[in-house]
């Protein structure tokens, strides 16, 4: 994504049990540094309680994508780490710290010219999962597995058409590697990768042009992105556990373009984001829509719409749910929090965000807000 300010922004966000939040992005520390790969940890009331800056050899453009937590609560934040200026030159980078934010290790990737991490997963065992994409002859999508101390054990690449990445994974419940893969200018797929070998074990053509994807708990994946109806429109789709297409909706909300950027499925609720463009005033704003997934339709809610006048992107969410509720009741709660590459000021409409809404410092926040279902299926 392409941040609102070049030297601050959030782009990945995860929260532990007791509401801290865990924010991965770029940050400008001084006025020597063009942007360092950065965490920063806030509490469960907003305050910032730690920053962690990383910086390439040339002083350069460092960035943190995607960030997850462990089953020890360990942070891993995946990016890239510039190594050379002229010509710019980046490699694959993951780094894992524990809760206070000492780096516990950093593992690096290298092809033959620019690399980026875009998405990162741990399974139960501390192995982290890396998506991204290497260098090589060409821009070739990347997935590697690292172990709990931080060596790398595998690294797959591949390439369609044209540039190829892997923008967003998940592990299903059999333990198995669920990703969202760009295979040419406009080939998506979904494919699913052995987490022992890295092999590919099933690929799907994907609706719309994809951003990031999530599991129900029976393995349903549920993609965000957009389509071309003509113009860009949101749009969220669901495949069953083998890849196959179930439904697709567009949000079509009257703009000239519309793209989904984010998605997390919680029981049978669904937070899922998506910008928006308004013309050159305001220019790009942002908004959520929550459902409600029954075994045969969706019930949703717009509870969000910027008309801010600054550009609002939003790059990653994270869903919690309070309580679960039983079938068909009302009152389920959720509270979901964002992360957005600009500030936020102007009205929230009915979306009412808890206090106090986090300002990261230099441009973009983290939001946070509870929302009340009408009732679960």
């Amino acid at each position: 994504g392409v941040l609102s300010s070049m030297n601050h922004g959030a782009m990945g966000v995860v929260t532990d049990a007791s509401g801290s939040v865990y924010v991965a992005g770029v940050d400008k520390p001084d006025l020597f540094t063009i942007t360092d790969f950065t965490v920063k940890k806030y509490g469960s009331n907003g305050s910032m309680q730690l920053t962690n800056y990383f910086n390439g050899p040339p002083n350069y453009l460092d960035y943190a994508k995607d960030i997850c937590m462990d089953n020890s609560g360990n942070l891993i934040a995946v990016g890239s780490l510039s190594i050379n200026m002229l010509p710019w030159t980046s490699i694959v980078v993951a780094r894992k710290y524990n809760p206070a934010g000492t780096v516990l290790w950093t593992a690096s990737i290298y092809g033959s010219g620019d690399g980026d991490g875009f998405s990162v997963v741990s399974d139960s065992t501390g192995n982290v999962y890396l998506g991204g994409e290497l260098f090589l002859s060409g821009t070739y999508w990347l997935l590697a597995k690292i172990n709990n101390s931080g060596s790398v054990l595998w690294t797959r690449t591949g390439i369609g058409t044209s540039s190829s990445s892997i923008s967003s994974l998940h592990l299903d419940s059999g333990g198995k590697l669920i990703a969202v893969v760009k295979e040419g200018a406009s080939t998506f797929s979904l494919k699913r990768y052995s987490t022992a070998t890295g092999d590919v074990e099933w690929s799907k053509t994907v609706y719309g042009t994809p951003a990031k994807l999530d599991l129900d708990v029976s393995d349903n994946i549920y993609v965000a992105g957009y389509i071309n109806a003509p113009g860009l429109k949101a749009a969220l789709s669901k495949y069953d556990s083998s890849g196959n297409f179930i439904w697709g909706m567009n949000l079509d909300n009257g703009m000239s373009q519309a793209r989904g950027k984010d998605i997390e499925v919680n029981g049978r609720q669904i937070a899922f984001v998506a910008d928006q463009y308004s013309g050159p005033t305001p220019g790009w704003d942002w908004l959520a829509l929550k459902l409600l997934v029954t075994d045969a339709y969706l019930v949703g809610n717009l509870y969000f719409e910027n008309s801010n006048p600054l550009k609002g992107e939003i790059f990653d969410i994270v869903l919690t749910v309070t309580n679960t509720g039983t079938a068909n009741a009302t009152g389920v709660t959720a509270t979901i929090y964002a992360v957005s590459g600009s500030v936020f000021i102007g009205p929230v409409g009915n979306l009412l965000p808890a206090s106090p809404v986090t300002i990261i410092p230099g441009g973009g926040q983290v939001f946070r807000w509870t929302a009340t279902a009408v009732g679960m299926g």
